[in-house]
């Protein structure tokens, strides 16, 4: 987290690796960036500089990944469905 950025902040790339998004710093962003767009969150500054990252507010992100289903969660509810008959 750079210096200047506001604490109850994070930029794309940290969001990319507080959900678990591995690979090279390209791939983080993009898989972040789709993440975003699909929580509907709404940047509120960016980072200073040519290459300065949209900035999103901590809590609302920290909500949307709360809310929002594990990778598992379909595949559970099929087998459970299929134990039972």
């Amino acid at each position: 987290m750079p210096d200047d950025q506001p604490p109850d902040t994070m930029n794309t790339y940290d969001i990319g690796v507080f959900l678990g998004y591995q690979g090279d710093r390209k791939t983080v962003l993009r898989s972040a960036g789709r993440w975003i767009n699909r929580a509907g969150i709404e940047p509120v500054g960016r980072e200073p500089g040519r290459d300065g990252l949209n900035l999103y507010p901590t809590t609302q992100v920290h909500a949307k990944k709360d809310a929002m289903p594990g990778k598992g969660a379909p595949g559970k509810s099929r087998q459970k469905r299929k134990k039972q008959e």
